[in-house]
């Protein structure tokens, strides 16, 4: 039986990704990225898009998940986040469709686009900004 301050794996996993200072995971994003350029283009397994997929799916739905969904539990934050990721390569993708023919170095520009949106989210997430709106009174 767990206690109360025992992690589960997806937090532990998440702790890691998230509070990453040097970019070390977006790096490893981007590293993602470069193989699934390369094996649309060069090495065509089905397989190995699937190993990348993922681990470019995981690092990234963890990124937006704890950006958008603070406040959720942590498998509603990585389920979340993975929503919130299809919606943006849906929607960049689209963007990017619609000015020129998708192939594989424009997709490859999407996954970019799509990891540094996610990660500038991640670490904007942590600065908290608020506007307050004073109200004179008039001294009537």
């Amino acid at each position: 039986m767990r206690g109360i301050s025992d992690k589960t794996p997806l937090d532990k996993l998440e702790e890691l990704i998230v509070h990453d200072k040097r970019f070390i995971w977006t790096a490893f994003s981007y590293f993602m990225v470069f193989l699934i350029f390369l094996n649309m283009n060069i090495v065509r397994l089905p397989a190995v898009g699937v190993a990348v997929s993922f681990f470019f799916f995981l690092i990234n739905s963890v990124f937006l998940g704890n950006a958008l969904f603070d406040e959720k539990k942590p498998f509603l934050r990585f389920s979340f986040g993975g929503l919130a990721l299809i919606a943006i390569i849906c929607i960049i993708g689209w963007i990017v469709l619609i000015i020129y023919n998708l192939d594989a170095t424009r997709s490859t520009l999407v996954l970019c686009i799509v990891s540094t949106v996610s990660s500038i989210m991640n670490k904007v997430s942590r600065y908290t900004f608020s506007i307050e709106f004073v109200r004179e009174a008039s001294k009537t």
